[in-house]
């Protein structure tokens, strides 16, 4: 925790599924705490990044990729400055509610 806490203090960036795995069924996954911890030791910014179309691509279980278009929306990023481990749950809340407005609006999003 310390190497990466110290790599992205440095700028460094690292990508993590907060949700840990992919669901069966595509929906939202339980939140893990651990990223969010991780960035708010390292003061580091976190980037909401979701991605469209990967369900066909790789569906659950599936071993082969398939040939398919995916759509990457990077959104905002939200600062971790001045907060602490006891943030967390409140971040966690804030990236939830995020990634459940964008899953709204992907499920009127029609991508062939």
């Amino acid at each position: 925790m310390e190497k990466i806490s110290g790599y992205l203090q440095g700028g460094g960036n690292v990508l993590i599924s907060i949700e840990g795995r992919r669901s069966k069924d595509g929906s939202l996954s339980p939140y893990k705490k651990g990223p969010v911890v991780m960035a708010l030791q390292a003061q580091a910014r976190i980037v909401p990044v979701f991605l469209q179309g990967t369900r066909v691509c790789m569906p659950y279980g599936a071993w082969r990729i398939r040939e398919g278009r995916v759509v990457v929306k990077f959104l905002e990023p939200i600062s971790t400055e001045g907060r602490g481990y006891e943030d967390r749950d409140t971040l966690l809340d804030h990236l939830g509610a995020i990634a459940r407005r964008e899953l709204d609006i992907r499920e009127t999003t029609c991508l062939s």
